[in-house]
């Protein structure tokens, strides 16, 4: 691919207006000698989802990125779906195709993964309890359940999206126990997760009351604006070890960068382009 071709590429949510991610796409397209442009779709209500992303494939984009609250409402509206993604529906990227399929992938799922055993290498991430079962906690269990997990404590204030998540992901290897309240959610496990919006730049706060973080060997945010959040630093002050949204961020970026372009950008050469002004 010639560094004259442009890539069109965008994301959806809501919210957006500081993601890093056309930063890391366009960053990364030049780096490799592509033209990559990147916008974003910042939508007021669920029901523009369907229109924008049918927008967007009409006026010639590559795929989009879809963050919160989206992701399941993207899964719903895919044409074709990769390996593994079926069952814990929701995706964060959309494919275009010549022939007009939407092909839907997860690298909130993959990118977990490998941010996990960046962090941690081969640690078993054992019990663990996720605060929130919509579109990025849900590929975060079925990440974790390839890492080790023995059991997970999931807890959201919609029970049935919850009891959605244990049905769908259900495992004998690792029992899904939904939660009444995060107090029960998070008593006696080795890792903690956010995997709410609160602690975003616009939904300050922290998921989890202090004297309810326990012992946790473990902990992660799926929040990656700011870096810092609160629930990190309550983590941190309880003696967990921690893995920061950011991390996450740049893994999915670089899965969803392969899919797009086709081309491989490394963890470091990604690192040392952000870090730069």
């Amino acid at each position: 691919m010639s560094q004259q071709t442009a890539i069109h590429l965008g994301l959806i949510g809501q919210g957006i207006s500081r993601s890093s991610a056309p930063r890391l796409h366009r960053m990364s397209g030049k780096h490799l000698g592509l033209a990559v442009d990147y916008g974003l779709f910042d939508l007021a209500a669920p029901g523009d989802f369907a229109s924008c992303l049918q927008r967007c494939q009409q006026a010639g984009l590559t795929g989009v990125n879809i963050t919160h609250p989206f992701k399941t409402l993207a899964f719903q509206q895919a044409t074709w779906l990769a390996e593994d993604v079926a069952a814990i529906g929701a995706i964060n990227t959309i494919l275009f195709t010549d022939e007009g399929v939407l092909s839907g992938h997860n690298t909130d799922w993959s990118g977990f993964k490998a941010a996990y055993r960046a962090r941690f290498g081969d640690a078993a991430a054992g019990r663990v309890a996720i605060l929130g079962a919509g579109g990025v906690g849900r590929p975060i269990a079925a990440a974790l359940q390839q890492l080790g997990a023995t059991e997970l404590h999931i807890f959201d204030r919609d029970r049935q999206a919850a009891e959605r998540l244990a049905a769908d992901l259900r495992s004998p290897n690792c029992p899904i126990i939904v939660c009444a309240d995060v107090a029960s959610a998070s008593a006696a496990v080795d890792g903690l997760i956010n995997a709410t919006p609160i602690g975003m730049h616009n939904h300050p706060g922290c998921p989890l009351p202090v004297d309810c973080f326990g012992r946790p060997a473990w902990a992660f945010d799926a929040i990656y604006t700011p870096i810092d959040t609160p629930f990190l630093r309550h983590a941190k002050a309880a003696g967990a070890e921690i893995l920061s949204g950011y991390e996450l961020f740049l893994h999915q970026g670089i899965d969803a960068f392969r899919l797009f372009t086709g081309r491989q950008i490394g963890i470091m050469d990604l690192r040392e382009l952000l870090s730069s002004p």
